[in-house]
């Protein structure tokens, strides 16, 4: 038995190894065509809009549509691609953790992302948070993609607002993000977290659909949890756990 044991835990430490092992290739491989599927893109952007203002006479009505076309798609595959990047970024890059004031962070978060943001002045209550142990500027960028995605989807409202609060329950800090914006269906919640996963057309609300992704990858990466609850023309509430001990 001792034998069987100790050979039982040698193919684990052997799988361990070799699951590392393809995940880092697997991170490594998706960066270096995310990064070299740019160069292309670029070229196909750079000669398009050369045609568009040297030769629009040229091309009539209908090359001129097309034209847009082809550098409105070029565009919003690059989009998809710096978010492909984004998205092995965050589950790639080292941790640095440390003890993180949440209040002043998720404020700093907040300035940032209403500072680029161009809809109705909104209003966003952000309560006493609790500290926790972690990634600073991982965590920043948590808030920023939630209080930012909170923004676009209430932006519609004459009075959008945002509401951020949290608490701790066992052993586990809790956090919230809460809005009144258009809210989603239930009923697709499970794909909220999913790469170019979108419950809303891209022409009513722009993005690449990687925003939640990198969320989920950052939190779950911090041994939290992320979820999600609205309804329709509801609003929604997003929250996210994160251990109050060190992540590892």
């Amino acid at each position: 038995m001792t034998r069987e044991n100790a050979e039982l835990q040698e193919r684990e430490q052997w799988r361990s190894e070799e699951l590392t092992a393809a995940y880092q290739h697997l991170e490594s491989f998706s960066y270096s065509i995310s990064h070299d599927l740019r160069a292309p893109l670029r070229t196909i952007n750079s000669f398009a809009r050369v045609l568009e203002e040297d030769f629009a006479d040229q091309l009539g009505d209908e090359g001129r549509r097309v034209l847009g076309i082809i550098r409105s798609s070029s565009q919003k595959m690059d989009q998809m691609i710096l978010g492909l990047l984004a998205f092995s970024r965050a589950g790639s890059e080292r941790l640095d953790c440390d003890r993180i004031d949440m209040t002043a962070l998720a404020d700093a978060a907040a300035a940032e992302v209403v500072a680029m943001y161009t809809g109705p002045v909104p209003r966003i209550d952000i309560a006493d948070l609790p500290a926790v142990d972690g990634d600073a500027a991982a965590i920043r960028q948590v808030w920023c993609n939630l209080i930012g995605n909170a923004l676009k989807y209430s932006a519609k409202r004459s009075e959008p607002w945002i509401r951020i609060c949290g608490r701790t329950e066992n052993c586990e800090a809790v956090y919230q993000v809460e809005d009144n914006g258009v809210g989603f269906d239930m009923r697709y919640a499970d794909k909220l977290f999913g790469v170019f996963q979108r419950l809303h057309r891209t022409e009513d609300f722009s993005g690449a659909g990687v925003g939640l992704a990198i969320v989920h990858r950052i939190i779950t990466r911090h041994r939290g949890r992320v979820s999600a609850r609205g309804a329709p023309d509801s609003g929604a509430c997003f929250q996210f756990t994160l251990p109050l001990g060190a992540a590892s």
